[in-house]
């Protein structure tokens, strides 16, 4: 049996953008030709989506720097040195 997609209404789709707008950063990362389909294989088979495998990918290297992008709150300053 299929199962239905409950529809979304455009003001719960605005809610949301707003909030991953005010909660999160957007970062966009550049790999060479195939790069992509390695990296979504490794995360495939780390069961991981894209995002949640480079996130932890980015967090394991932090570490190295006692550095950390988890839990940190919008306005809190962060690790951020930019």
């Amino acid at each position: 049996m299929e199962e239905q997609k409950k529809k979304v209404s455009k003001a719960q789709q605005a809610a949301t953008h707003r909030y991953i707008k005010k909660n999160y950063d957007r970062l966009e990362l550049m790999v060479k030709k195939g790069g992509k389909d390695t990296i979504k294989k490794a995360a495939n088979a780390a069961g991981e989506s894209v995002n949640e495998f480079v996130t932890n990918a980015v967090e394991n290297r932090l570490s190295e720097y006692n550095l950390s992008i988890k839990n940190t709150a919008p306005d809190s300053g962060g690790n951020d040195t930019e």
